[in-house]
């Protein structure tokens, strides 16, 4: 029996500034698990999220690869693509720069004139990806420079990433839908 507890304090869950401190600190540092392998099984196919304020696309470019990036245009930081499905680039609707599933800035429109204007700058910023059994992971800070499986498991799930690795993992179960919860 539990001879006593202790919960945390209401304002952890309400206070904006805990808010914020959990995600730098927690959410945004480290390997989160943001999709399963079912949604970007094919070459083309994509799916977008947000963690926090940071909205991300991740999909499969034209050669299979697995790419992730932040979900905004260079140039006026709208949102590139919503939802998940396929498509060959993503076009942002308020001046139609172009981009490729790789990242590549592939049109940009309404630059003509400008002095020093290199596309080659201006592609969508990367996040780093992986996977590690169904689970697509996301790292959105730049202190982890491998994403080998291996690595990634171990700074994911811990000392649990060798019981789960050994046991398996049921990568037969089909990803069915996404859930959002907003509260008001």
């Amino acid at each position: 029996p539990l001879a006593s507890a202790v919960t945390p304090p209401s304002g952890w869950y309400t206070d904006p500034g805990f808010l914020r401190l959990e995600l730098d600190r927690v959410f945004l540092r480290g390997w989160q698990a943001v999709g399963h392998i079912g949604q970007v099984k094919n070459p083309n196919d994509f799916f977008t999220g947000s963690l926090g304020n940071v909205e991300f696309v991740i999909c499969r470019d034209a050669n299979g690869k697995l790419q992730a990036f932040h979900n905004v245009c260079r140039h006026h930081a709208s949102l590139l693509a919503c939802g998940s499905g396929q498509k060959t680039c993503f076009q942002c609707p308020y001046h139609g720069w172009t981009y490729g599933l790789d990242g590549t800035l592939l049109k940009a429109t309404r630059i003509s004139g400008i002095k020093n204007f290199n596309k080659n700058d201006f592609g969508l910023l990367p996040i780093k990806v992986a996977t590690w059994g169904p689970f697509v992971l996301a790292r959105f800070d730049d202190s982890s420079q491998d994403t080998v499986d291996d690595v990634v498991g171990d700074e994911w799930l811990g000392s649990a990433s060798d019981l789960l690795s050994r046991s398996g993992i049921d990568t037969s179960l089909p990803h069915i839908c996404r859930y959002f919860v907003t509260t008001i």
